[in-house]
């Protein structure tokens, strides 16, 4: 409560008279109470940001069109561009409390207005297409995974819009509900990661479970080289350059933390 807060600043030596170091101790001392802390408001909304729709649609094929040595050496190159923008804001994030405007903040108050401003606004323009990119995916993977396609004209499209508006609603509401509903939906993500695993071993181990189609046994077995080969929806060869720059987003969660 406010009295608290009060009693608490002033058991620290902090003067009512000191108008102005006395609100900063206020809002700093007010901040705390109400943090999320580092699991609720770090690590997990990085993990949840992380594990996002590339990693059930695109890395399996990026892996059938790369091979394995290659695949990895994508990965490695969109962690190793991560890493050190991830030291930079952990450095910066844990020498001082980062106000309203997350990673925008942090880049202005560093760089200066002009590199704040333009950074900032490619910043919000990369969410934005990002939050899309991840609803259309989730609406993909549903579809497919339930047998719902081609149910009416542009229907992933219409689906996505509604699940955007739903996505917006909860974030109106306030950050406290965004972090509530991200346990249910981390849960979700962390079971389909455990099916998954699940469903290889079986595989692996001689099981069966439903058909396999005869493109995927005839590409059966390790793929250590790659194998471009036009892709059956667009008809487009992919390279090397351009499946980096498909996987390279499902890297950019690291500053889901600094938003909370």
């Amino acid at each position: 409560s406010g009295r608290s807060i009060v009693a608490m600043a002033s058991a620290q030596g902090v003067a009512p008279s000191n108008g102005g170091f006395i609100a900063d101790k206020l809002t700093s001392m007010g901040s705390a109470v109400k943090g999320l802390g580092t699991l609720s408001g770090v690590f997990l909304p990085t993990v949840q940001n992380i594990t996002g729709v590339l990693l059930f649609l695109r890395l399996p094929w990026i892996t059938g069109q790369a091979g394995i040595l290659l695949s990895l050496a994508i990965v490695a190159c969109s962690v190793g561009t991560t890493i050190p923008t991830a030291l930079s804001m952990s450095a910066i994030a844990t020498n001082g409390r980062i106000p309203a405007g997350g990673p925008y903040y942090v880049v202005s108050r560093n760089l200066g207005a002009p590199f704040g401003a333009a950074i900032g606004f490619l910043f919000y323009l990369g969410t934005s297409l990002a939050a899309t990119m991840y609803v259309l995916g989730a609406v993909e993977a549903f579809q497919v995974g339930f047998g719902l396609t081609n149910m009416f004209p542009m229907d992933r499209e219409l689906i996505a819009i509604g699940v955007m508006f739903v996505l917006a609603l909860i974030v109106y509401v306030g950050v406290e509900w965004v972090s509530r509903t991200m346990y249910l939906f981390l849960g979700i993500v962390v079971c389909s990661i455990i099916l998954g695993i699940g469903g290889l071993a079986a595989y692996a181990s001689g099981a069966s479970f439903g058909t396999v189609d005869e493109v995927d046994l005839s590409t059966s077995g390790p793929l250590w080289t790659s194998t471009f080969t036009p892709d059956p929806a667009t008809g487009i060869t992919p390279s090397f350059q351009s499946l980096i720059a498909i996987f390279f987003p499902s890297v950019t969660g690291i500053m889901a933390g600094s938003n909370r």
